[in-house]
């Protein structure tokens, strides 16, 4: 479900703007934290160090935030 849709009902759209905001920041600091752990644990076992783990763990963390903003 798309965010704005569900946060529609808010009749203040810097309110809206601002939790959009900090959800992106959230989300994109928790996946930042995740990919990192998934970094160090599979390169060390797949083929290819890092180019070999994109195969499994295509986004990065830029990549996300761009999509986010």
């Amino acid at each position: 479900m798309d965010a704005r849709a569900a946060l529609s009902r808010l009749n203040s759209p810097r309110l809206l703007k601002e939790i959009m905001q900090r959800a992106a920041e959230e989300f994109t600091h928790k996946f930042a934290s995740i990919e990192e752990a998934v970094i160090d644990t599979l390169s060390g076992e797949i083929e290819g160090g890092l180019d070999g783990v994109r195969v499994f763990w295509s986004r990065t963390v830029d990549e996300v935030t761009v999509l986010l903003s």
